[in-house]
């Protein structure tokens, strides 16, 4: 007999949430609890049953904006390593992004403390990484309005906005997303145009500067909504879909 038995979610597990939410007006979170979930197989025969049953949900909400208008990609990350996965989304018509830190029962207090944009921001997407070497979370934020930007995390829920990424194109963006594009160790940025900007590749030097890359192959005219880094093929390589 193989038994597989419940195991209790504690926190939210990985970058999940990244489907888009156009003018949502809260966020909300739902969280698998602790209900019942039990597979049972038998073992050795034909046409073995499997049963199961899925967990409960609770409103992991506590805390979170209420109103608003959440034109975003959420991301998690465990912004003050507590090792509870924090939140991370872009207001639309608000002063900026905002960062939420979880007490790992449903609960949040928002940490944003820095993240302020010019004039108001547009939303959209966001990603975290570590993109300046010191240990610590950074966030860089796709404005629909008016460009990439990248704040500085210092561990603790403080924010400060870290160097300018493009200095001479400042058109909107509508996604963002770290990875090591060229292997050299260190966090670069891919970015998706809002309006004809294409796809920007920005490449990172650890110490949270960047230097835009046009000589990549990617198209630098093209409307879109998203952008992920994955390695489609196993080269070793991130590609960008």
């Amino acid at each position: 007999m193989v038994k597989l038995t419940r195991r209790k979610v504690d926190a939210v597990q990985g970058k999940v949430w990244r489907q888009r939410a156009t003018r949502a007006l809260a966020i909300t979170l739902w969280v698998a609890g602790v209900g019942p979930a039990a597979a049972v197989a038998s073992d050795g025969s034909v046409g073995a049953e499997l049963t199961a049953q899925c967990p409960s949900f609770a409103n992991g909400s506590r805390g979170l904006p209420e109103q608003g208008e959440w034109r975003t990609y959420p991301v998690f990350g465990d912004i003050n390593k507590d090792g509870w996965l924090d939140l991370v989304g872009h207001e639309r018509k608000g002063p900026g992004p905002a960062a939420f830190l979880s007490d790992g029962e449903g609960g949040w207090i928002r940490a944003s403390d820095g993240l302020f944009l010019p004039g108001f921001s547009c939303g959209v997407g966001v990603d975290l990484a570590d993109a300046n070497g010191d240990g610590h979370l950074d966030l860089g934020v796709a404005d629909h309005c008016r460009g990439p930007f990248v704040f500085l995390g210092d561990g603790q829920g403080g924010w400060t906005l870290g160097p300018i990424v493009d200095a001479v194109d400042r058109n909107g963006r509508e996604d963002i997303a770290f990875g090591d594009i060229d292997g050299d160790g260190d966090q670069d940025l891919v970015t998706i145009g809002t309006d004809r900007g294409g796809l920007r590749v920005y490449a990172g030097d650890g110490t949270g500067r960047w230097r835009r890359r046009d000589d990549v192959g990617l198209p630098q005219i093209g409307v879109g909504l998203q952008v992920l880094l994955e390695d489609l093929n196993e080269d070793g390589h991130l590609d960008i879909a």
